[in-house]
């Protein structure tokens, strides 16, 4: 999708472990109901 200009959104991602693989395969944004917990993976 992306060499087509297109951008990649996963949503709702609540798993740490699932949202640091989709973040490591390079998805441009993600919808999570704990966003305080995904904070976490940037600290």
């Amino acid at each position: 999708l992306h060499d087509r200009g297109q951008q990649v959104t996963a949503w709702t991602v609540d798993d740490l472990d699932e949202a640091r693989r989709l973040m490591d395969a390079g998805i441009d944004s993600l919808c999570t109901n704990y966003p305080d917990r995904l904070l976490a993976l940037f600290a």
